[in-house]
């Protein structure tokens, strides 16, 4: 029994590689992973900012309240010196 050995060829390489005809992306679906990619940014960034925000907020009032407890005499700085 003879095999036609084009054929053979050409089921192989796409068992090797089933998205071959999917490599080409249509300008419409490219748009649209532009707006996904876009959108994540933005998303990312507002994020950033809010987790910026709620530790600055945080260190300051750790820092006022540490002031007014200096200031009140209940807290104070240990300066030592280095020998």
């Amino acid at each position: 029994m003879q095999v036609n050995s084009s054929l053979v060829r050409s089921h192989s390489s796409s068992q090797i590689n089933p998205f071959e005809s999917s490599l080409c992306v249509e300008p419409q679906q490219y748009s649209h992973f532009v707006a996904l990619v876009l959108s994540s940014n933005e998303m990312q960034a507002a994020l950033n900012f809010g987790q910026n925000a709620i530790f600055s907020v945080g260190l300051t009032a750790m820092m006022v309240l540490a002031a007014q407890g200096i200031v009140a005499g209940k807290l104070q700085l240990a300066l030592t010196a280095l020998s």
